[in-house]
Formats: C-alpha cells, structure tokens, sequence
C-alpha cells in the first residue's frame, strides 16, 4: 500500500504542476482576445463615424451645390434689375430678390455649420485610425509572443503528461478513477497529507483512529470531510507531494 500511496502522491505532484503551466498557458490566448474585443469595439467606433461623415459631407455638399445655383440665379435677377426700364417689373425683382438673398444666407449659415461637424467627425476618424493601428501593432506582437509562449508551454505539458503516463499504468484503474472523481470535484487536489492530526486538503480534525490508521500508513483512508485521500508524510522524508 506504501508504494500505491507513493504512485498517487508523486502523480498529484505532476498533475499540479501540470495544473499550473495550464493556467500560465491559458493566460496568453486571454490577451489576444482581449485585444481582439479592443480592435473590433474601435473598429465599430470607426465605422459609425465614418457613416456620419459620409451622411454630412453629401449634405454639405448637396446645399452648396444648392447654395451656389441660387447665387448664380440672383446675379441673373439683380442684372436683369439693372437693365430693367419698367418700374412695376423692379419692383418685383426687387422683392424676389431680397426673398432669396435672406434664404441664401441662412443656406450659407446651414453650410459652414455642417462644414465645421464634418471637420469633428473627420478628427475622430483620425483619431480612432490612429488607435486602431496602435492596437493592432499591440496584437501582432502579443499573437507572435503567444506563439512562442505556447509552444515551449505545451512541450512542458507533453512531458508532464509522459511522466504522468507511468504513474497511471501503475494504479488500478478503479483507484484512477477514485483519484480523478476527487480531483475533478476538489480543484485539481485528491491527495493531501495529515499533519498535526488534520486534513491539510479542508483542516477538519479526524478522529483518533482514522489518524492512527493513515499513520501506518496500510490502507488508503480518505476525509470524511473532502473526501480527499490521506498520507502521512514521516519526519525527515523527501515531501513527494
């Protein structure tokens, strides 16, 4: 039982560690994503803007545009006033005239307006491009740090699951499969040691003979509490866990 016990606790050791780099591991992909989210949200921000500027710009366009046909056609009127010999047919250009003097320089007004919202949005264009290509920089060099990290992390996994593989060919599997429900239910921990009459795995205090018992160290005794197998580490031994 001693060596069974043994095999358990050095496979807990690997599956621990192993546990750790996986954590380390699943950290750099959460980076990436990250500055994924990043880049699509700034992105979306662009793609608004740009709508608003084109929606500005080609109205800003379309009321110059009607701005300067309108001043083309007062010219046209203010000549034909000029060179007008009848009084009542002035009269009336007159009137025509300064009717649409006051609706041009409100057209005006509306242009420079918009002129100006134009000039905003096309700030934030700038703006938002310039964040985009610092982000994205950000994420090519992140991706090719990933990929390293990766690879030299999952070659550390491989050897961790290869050194697992012995200690696993070593336990019964109906114990393998004791060991794995534990350490499923219990965080990755199905082996702990008892120390000062203690579960280390929960700090319940076990009774006087399950502490005897998993002392000698014969038979495989769990918690009661966590339901995590003990093991008694002996005063000067090497802590395989």
């Amino acid at each position: 039982m001693r060596e069974v016990l043994s095999c358990l606790r050095q496979l807990q050791k690997v599956d621990l560690e192993m546990l750790e780099i996986v954590k380390i591991r699943d950290t750099f992909p959460a980076k990436v994503r990250d500055l994924e989210k990043q880049l699509a949200s700034e992105q979306s921000k662009l793609a608004k803007t740009q709508a608003s500027f084109d929606t500005i710009h080609d109205e800003r366009t379309e009321k110059h545009n009607k701005f300067k046909e309108d001043d083309e056609r007062l010219k046209k009127w203010e000549r034909r006033l000029n060179e007008s010999k009848n009084a009542r047919e002035a009269s009336a250009l007159a009137r025509e005239i300064d009717a649409h003097k006051r609706l041009n320089q409100e057209l005006e007004e509306e242009v420079l307006k918009l002129m100006e919202q134009e000039e905003l949005e096309k700030a934030s264009l700038t703006s938002f491009e310039s964040t985009i290509q610092e982000i994205e920089e950000k994420l090519a060099k992140e991706r090719a740090v990933c990929e390293e990290k990766l690879g030299d992390l999952n070659q550390q996994i491989a050897v961790f699951e290869s050194d697992r593989q012995q200690y696993v060919e070593q336990l019964p599997k109906p114990l393998l499969r004791r060991y794995e429900g534990v350490k499923r239910a219990r965080g990755g921990l199905a082996v702990v040691e008892v120390r000062n009459g203690c579960c280390t795995g929960c700090n319940m205090r076990l009774r006087p003979q399950l502490h005897n018992t998993v002392l000698k160290g014969k038979s495989l005794e769990t918690c009661p509490g966590c339901k995590r197998m003990l093991y008694h580490q002996e005063e000067g031994a090497a802590d395989a866990s």
